[in-house]
């Protein structure tokens, strides 16, 4: 009988062991934001999946999923200069994905920052030949191989500009020695970027 005050205080601190262990894991917590992040991201709801990106950097920020996500959702609003530098957060942390370089790739290319773009396309076919953007089908290995067009073109490498646009029209020729050869190569990768839609992105 003596001990029966102790039963109100020991069933308060059961009831607070309960509470607490129903909250999520910061694991848990961390890979719902990513989750709910990207699936704002697909139904283009933009500042919510910033939100959401956000709230998984507040519970691990040396995490590089998170940076990954808020990657391409600067890019597709068109904050190059924050997309590029969540891009290089998130390979600093780890997130060494297709889905990185690719996104960096159409970043650095809308930068003009053709080199950079380039190294970033040959980053995705190390490490995925047949790359389609999970979050965005619409994105796929024929956009790289005519931004990387693109990029070769404006660097003046005619050649390796060429060679791009025959992965994707391999029946397409032109002599390079000649001004009107050039048009016709600069013609066709615009066709491409109208075609497909890294260029419409907007």
């Amino acid at each position: 009988m003596k001990y029966r005050f102790l039963l109100p205080i020991i069933f308060i601190i059961g009831l607070g062991l309960q509470s607490c262990s129903s909250d999520p894991e910061p694991q848990d917590q961390y890979e719902n934001y990513i989750r709910d992040g990207w699936s704002a991201f697909k139904s283009k709801n933009i500042p919510l999946a910033i939100n959401k990106f956000n709230q998984a950097k507040g519970i691990y920020s040396n995490r590089g999923a998170s940076y990954l996500g808020m990657g391409w959702c600067y890019m597709v609003i068109d904050s190059l200069n924050d997309a590029v530098g969540e891009f290089s957060d998130a390979e600093n942390y780890g997130e060494l994905t297709a889905d990185l370089y690719a996104g960096w790739a159409v970043g650095l290319n809308a930068l003009k920052r053709f080199d950079e773009s380039n190294l970033r396309i040959a980053q995705v076919f190390q490490r995925d030949t047949g790359w389609v953007f999970e979050y965005d089908i619409r994105y796929t290995t024929n956009d790289l191989n005519v931004l990387s067009a693109e990029n070769y073109f404006l660097l003046g490498d005619f050649y390796k500009s060429l060679d791009q646009i025959r992965l994707l029209n391999p029946s397409f020729n032109t002599d390079l020695s000649k001004p009107e050869g050039l048009m016709l190569l600069a013609a066709e990768i615009e066709k491409y970027k109208r075609t497909l839609f890294v260029g419409k992105r907007k």
